[in-house]
């Protein structure tokens, strides 16, 4: 999950020129211009700098959305995790590079962080789109419907065992395609990273992904 509720770009063919171009100097602009038009360039460099500015207090109190959709049984679904803490008042990003780390690992030495998991459901292809993903499923469409919650029991992340799970963690595979065919990933972008997962997966000689055997005691 992302921390908003839709992308830039409205599929992959939009993606992929920016991600493979917009690092060079003006050439790579032109060539993303080139193959996906100048308004839609505009359009997706707009959205990218107003993206740029929400900078993060904390991951405990950022919401996640899929940004995507999925299967749900006979429906279809985008899914968020809204998070149970707030920022304090006039709380400001933390000044150090790794300051995100920092502060999650501070609180769940002292508390559990807590978010409720919830769903909204495909009403048309207009207003919630399954092959594009730049259109925001507005909630006044497509309410979020609360069905479970995530608890991070507290832990202390730079213990022994914690240090162990994170090394764990770092060589793992992760592959969103990974899951049952009712709660199958849908549309353009996630079937584009269907390929790119794997690709990164054996890339980086990534561990398969767990199966609950493992103990970090």
């Amino acid at each position: 999950m992302i921390g908003s509720p839709a992308l830039p770009f409205k599929d992959a063919d939009e993606f992929v020129p920016f991600v493979t171009n917009i690092g060079k100097p003006w050439i790579g602009l032109l060539i993303v211009i080139l193959k996906v038009g100048l308004g839609r360039t505009l359009a997706i460099l707009k959205k990218m700098k107003a993206g740029a500015k929400n900078t993060a207090i904390s991951l405990a109190t950022m919401r996640y959305y899929s940004a995507a959709p999925i299967q749900f049984g006979p429906y279809a679904v985008h899914y968020s995790l809204k998070p149970h803490a707030v920022n304090a008042p006039g709380a400001q990003p933390g000044q150090t590079p790794n300051y995100l780390a920092e502060d999650l690992s501070a609180r769940l030495k002292r508390e559990p962080v807590v978010y409720d998991f919830a769903v909204q459901f495909f009403v048309d292809e207009t207003q919630t789109p399954i092959e594009d993903v730049s259109v925001e499923w507005k909630e006044d469409v497509a309410p979020f419907i609360t069905l479970g919650r995530l608890t991070l029991s507290p832990q202390d992340p730079d213990s022994a065992s914690g240090r162990k799970l994170y090394e764990f963690i770092e060589k793992l595979s992760f592959d969103i395609w990974h899951a049952p065919v009712e709660f199958k990933p849908l549309g353009n972008v996630m079937r584009a990273r269907r390929v790119a997962y794997k690709v990164s997966a054996k890339e980086r000689q990534a561990l398969s992904e767990p199966d609950g055997s493992e103990r970090f005691e």
